[in-house]
């Protein structure tokens, strides 16, 4: 007895095909992501895997081996990597963040700084807003946690690439899926249900290929660092947790809350491209302005209200787009 066909199971890419038995060179890897940053773009890279698989392992080689070898693209008299750029705190992240251009920020640990039970945290909010308004500083972003599932939803969409390391020393690497009709960007969530399903549909088979992901484009294979290189990341981990936290004359400098007011002028910005005929719906005005204020709902809502009194208009709800 045959089968019946169904179309909705999930089934191999025939894009992500190709790459069924690619190994991405390292070299080749960190020279297609500083050709994104000699655009001007950003690069945030979410490396994930359980504890000692090698996370930490993979991002000092790309740095280590190649990053820091690597002129920097927006700053000719400056390399991408040093030791400097080596983080384990969020507030330092979320400082590097506008006064750094074209580096490598090596961000090990994040944990503290991206967990979703953290989330609430002013400091996370910063990291949102101005990875928002700095995309232009070409920033690539190295962050290491055990499991994607501690990113806070509101940071997973920042996301240019996700490295998952399957075992020791193997990783798959997702990107966006944008080159064709039909394609979207990266979404984690997305990948993560697609392989659940996969499972429900071949119950006899633990081995998931990852390329039924049409953002999946190769493997990475890595081996252990060098003696000299081990004993400089065991340097840079003792350092950073010796120091600890910034001090406060050092968050005093940072100041990395960022001004309430300066968030509400984007709500008459937004309204202008509302009557420029920029934005379209009231759904699309009201995420915009989520995404570019980080206010709760009611705190948002009682901003445009404000806002849209002052144009003569009554309030959201009646608003017409």
């Amino acid at each position: 007895m045959f089968t019946p066909y169904n179309k909705n199971r999930i089934r191999i890419d025939r894009d992500a095909r190709m790459f069924h038995h690619y190994t991405i060179p390292h070299g080749i890897l960190c020279e297609t992501i500083r050709g994104r940053i000699e655009e001007k773009k950003d690069a945030t890279i979410l490396i994930t895997g359980r504890t000692g698989e090698g996370k930490s392992t993979l991002g000092a080689k790309l740095c280590f081996d190649h990053f820091e070898h690597m002129d920097n693209p927006l700053d000719s008299e400056e390399k991408m990597y040093t030791d400097d750029n080596f983080i384990i705190d969020p507030e330092d992240y979320a400082k590097r963040m506008i006064t750094d251009r074209g580096t490598v920020l090596f961000w090990d640990e994040s944990r503290d700084g991206l967990s979703s039970k953290n989330w609430n945290q002013q400091i996370n909010k910063t990291i949102v807003s101005r990875k928002n308004k700095n995309r232009k500083r070409g920033i690539v972003s190295l962050i290491l946690l055990p499991h994607e599932g501690e990113v806070d939803k509101s940071f997973l969409k920042h996301i240019t690439m996700w490295i998952w390391i399957k075992k020791r020393q193997i990783a798959h690497v997702f990107v966006a899926a944008n080159a064709r009709m039909g394609g979207h960007g990266l979404s984690i969530p997305a990948i993560i249900d697609r392989q659940n399903k996969w499972l429900k549909e071949n119950l006899s088979r633990r081995e998931v290929p990852p390329t039924i992901h049409p953002e999946y484009i190769g493997s990475i294979v890595f081996g252990a660092l060098t003696k000299k290189q081990e004993k400089r990341y065991d340097a840079l981990v003792e350092k950073h947790q010796a120091t600890g936290k910034l001090t406060d004359k050092e968050k005093a400098n940072l100041n990395p809350i960022v001004d309430q007011k300066e968030l509400e002028k984007q709500i008459p910005m937004m309204l202008d491209k509302v009557e420029a005929g920029e934005i379209k719906t009231k759904r699309e005005l009201w995420e915009k302005l989520k995404e570019a204020t980080q206010f709760d709902e009611r705190k948002l809502k009682t901003s445009i209200n404000f806002h849209l009194k002052i144009r003569g208009l009554k309030n959201f709800n009646t608003l017409e787009i």
